[in-house]
């Protein structure tokens, strides 16, 4: 007896299911036609499944942008705008989305220069998004006053996600019980202590990327006898805070399970030992240990005449100086 069964047999839903696993992100329009032309069962699947349209793209002509917009009905939306490969422009997909702001569950823009209107984004509580990236690519300073979103309720408590690159942004209030990931880069509008604040409210944060944050002579305004415990950080990355920001945060912080760390700092003519690697941080020497443990090799590297990487297993330190003599300090 033949048990084999034919996958038009499955359920309904079960088999919905596996056609919207099947739909990526970046090119769904193309996948979805795939889908509809195999035969009439799965293209009226698929026409009625709201899953299967949730994942929508400005690399779509924005006639498709519009149509999944519908199809999509109540579910949750995934909503990626990239200038690089967008066929219309920014205030015409946002427009497109606005009205559906209460879908959102994930928002991921790129763009060249900072677009002047970020529609509702800035007025209106997104309650079901997760994940928010936004992202400036040209590296352009940021002109005007930074963006208050969702009309200064702070971000949703759903969010698990965040990164800021290149927009100036308001983070406040800054609770967000529920963040994993943060990656804060060449922020203007970020101060360390708005930092410390998430850090101390996201018992969930595993992941941890800052990157030219400014305003290090905010430091007076952080108290640095207080210690934060991140027992769930498990990666850390510090690039472009000068060396007063990055050693109080790495003083200021405890990292039990961190198994990878990244930190890369312009010293001047200053003394490692003096200026980072100071007492303070004594506590991240069991951590670093472990990261070590499993490392075939210890690597050291020189680049540019005053830049020197060194690299033992997921430990990096990259130091910038001018007096190459004050390296034998901190590896001594």
């Amino acid at each position: 007896m033949d048990h084999r069964v034919c996958i038009n047999d499955l359920p309904g839903e079960l088999l919905g299911t596996i056609l919207t696993l099947s739909i990526g992100d970046q090119r769904p329009r193309r996948d979805i036609s795939c889908l509809e032309l195999t035969c009439r069962q799965w293209q009226e699947l698929v026409e009625g499944t709201p899953s299967c349209w949730t994942n929508i793209t400005a690399v779509e002509v924005m006639d498709f942008v519009r149509q999944a917009l519908f199809k999509s009905r109540d579910a949750s939306i995934d909503l990626l705008y990239d200038s690089w490969n967008s066929d219309g422009d920014f205030s015409e997909f946002i427009a497109a989305v606005d009205p559906h702001i209460q879908r959102w569950r994930s928002l991921a823009i790129f763009v060249e220069v900072s677009p002047p209107d970020l529609g509702r984004l800035e007025t209106t509580i997104a309650p079901r998004l997760e994940k928010l990236h936004l992202c400036q690519t040209s590296k352009l300073p940021w002109f005007g006053n930074p963006i208050v979103l969702f009309g200064g309720e702070g971000l949703p408590s759903k969010v698990s996600d965040v990164t800021f690159e290149g927009f100036s942004v308001m983070i406040h209030p800054p609770n967000l019980p529920n963040l994993v990931s943060l990656t804060l880069k060449d922020v203007e509008s970020v101060q360390l202590c708005n930092i410390m604040e998430i850090l101390r409210t996201s018992p969930h944060l595993e992941y941890v990327e800052l990157d030219n944050i400014p305003n290090p002579s905010l430091l007076e305004t952080c108290n640095p006898e207080s210690s934060t415990q991140l027992d769930a950080v498990k990666a850390i990355a510090l690039s472009g805070l000068g060396p007063s920001a990055t050693s109080f945060l790495l003083s200021a912080i405890r990292v039990p399970k961190c198994c990878s760390l990244r930190i890369n700092c312009d010293l001047g003519s200053g003394s490692p030992v003096q200026m980072l690697l100071t007492p303070d941080l004594t506590h991240l020497h069991c951590a670093i240990q472990n990261m070590a443990r499993l490392a075939n090799s210890i690597e050291i590297d020189r680049y540019h005449s005053r830049r020197h990487v060194f690299t033992v297993g997921d430990f990096k330190l990259i130091l910038e100086t001018e007096e190459e003599d004050k390296l034998r300090e901190a590896f001594h």
